[in-house]
């Protein structure tokens, strides 16, 4: 039964859980590990609300934390960190970090979940065509569409993408995830691409990669 659960939704899922802690109230097997549930990013907005469920009978409350503390080293703020709930709060600075650390801990027990507090984009690569093979350096002389790329559970919480590239003295701007419009190369070289996203809390910081053309 629960590594049916499992392949019908996720190991840790609430489902998985509840089908662990039925039998294990019956003799059968162990109880399912505390988890911390909540989203995997943090997005949508700029706040978001975990709960630690499955913890032993009895078991009512902890202590929560951002590893790094409270806006030192994690970006995200909090108030209160009793209870079995916690919301955190992102902060304005682009520059803090892509992850970070909640800790629910309760007699001496720890409960870990590491969540993506801002969303980073990576540059995929470059199109001669909206459906054509990526390619990882330019021909000159050809137009090209710059791709960006992100896991499938954060590009749905983007809502902007934003291009820099300098070539000959000049700068270029560009929006979409695939470019919306094209730019030619008319020199062999390696040029400096910038890349940021806005999400439902604002813009990341501007990821500097480099661009071959041949």
């Amino acid at each position: 039964m629960i590594s049916a659960a499992t392949d019908l939704f996720q190991a840790n899922s609430l489902e998985v859980i509840a089908v662990t802690n039925a039998w294990h109230a019956v003799g059968v097997g162990n109880r399912h590990a505390p988890v911390i549930m909540g989203p995997d990013v943090i997005g949508a907005s700029c706040s978001a609300t975990y709960t630690v469920v499955s913890l032993p009978p009895g078991v009512t409350s902890g202590n929560w934390q951002v590893l790094g503390g409270s806006g030192s080293g994690s970006g995200l703020t909090y108030s209160s960190t009793t209870g079995t709930s916690f919301t955190v709060t992102r902060s304005s600075g682009v520059n803090d970090p892509q992850y970070a650390t909640l800790r629910f801990t309760f007699a001496s027990t720890n409960v870990d979940r590491v969540i993506i507090a801002r969303i980073l984009p990576v540059f995929a690569g470059m199109r001669e065509a909206p459906t054509s093979p990526l390619m990882l350096a330019a021909r000159v002389g050809y137009p090209v569409y710059f791709q960006a790329g992100l896991p499938s559970n954060q590009r749905p919480l983007v809502q902007q993408y934003q291009w820099e590239l300098t070539a000959g003295g000049l700068v270029y701007h560009f929006d979409g995830e695939l470019t919306t419009s094209t730019h030619t190369f008319t020199t062999a070289g390696t040029y400096l691409l910038r890349l940021r996203v806005r999400d439902g809390c604002g813009w990341s910081r501007w990821l500097d990669f480099y661009v071959d053309a041949m």
